[in-house]
């Protein structure tokens, strides 16, 4: 019993001290924890899911670009005098092109909405990604951006195999209140490409 004393108190503190281990794993920060000491999903570890993360990645940096390939397609993408000259005149006379621009602008926000989808979903919460894919896939739809519609529809088929499960349950665990606030950052983003359509089919009108 002394020699069993001798080797816990040896321990203590090390790699080696249960405590400390059970510690780690109550605040995610063992092997099994992602950034931010956020846990990981054991799931995740697999080659599918290694892909879906590179897919998630890949669709974030093509929202992220979209409005400067916007700009560098009409010739304002550099920052001399001349080309912000250039496209105030075009933002004033040509309203068709303000409305294309604006939700071009919202596409790095998709981006960031995207990126704390999959945070949840590499965490367990595939509800709350597959919920908020959903209404972002609606936003692109309204933008009418091509990008993002293929890119939400891609994220989506490859979520849902886990999410088609358990969104219902999350629904009805998080009620109506708890899924607004959920999506309320895609939501946002609903709203503002409903405004945008409506602007676009008056100027179409």
């Amino acid at each position: 019993m002394a020699k069993r004393k001798r080797s816990d108190a040896a321990a203590r503190g090390t790699k080696a001290d249960p405590e400390r281990a059970a510690a780690r794993e109550g605040t995610g920060t063992g092997e099994g924890a992602g950034r931010g000491g956020a846990a990981i999903a054991p799931a995740m570890d697999t080659p599918r899911e290694h892909l879906t993360r590179r897919i998630f990645t890949t669709v974030q940096v093509m929202l992220v670009v979209i409005p400067f390939v916007h700009l560098g397609f009409a010739g304002v993408l550099n920052a001399g005098a001349a080309a912000m000259e250039s496209l105030r005149v075009m933002l004033e006379q040509n309203p068709a092109f303000l409305v294309s621009f604006i939700a071009e602008l919202l596409q790095p926000f998709a981006a960031y909405l995207v990126r704390i989808a999959y945070r949840h979903y590499a965490q367990g919460d595939a509800g709350y990604a597959a919920g908020n894919l959903v209404v972002l896939l609606c936003a692109e739809l309204l933008m009418q951006n091509m990008v993002g519609v293929v890119g939400m529809a891609v994220l989506l088929w490859r979520t849902w195999g886990r999410a088609a499960d358990v969104l219902g349950p999350w629904a009805r665990e998080r009620s109506v209140g708890g899924v607004l606030a959920d999506v309320s950052g895609a939501l946002v983003t609903v709203v503002l490409a409903a405004l945008l359509a409506f602007a676009n089919a008056r100027l179409g009108g």
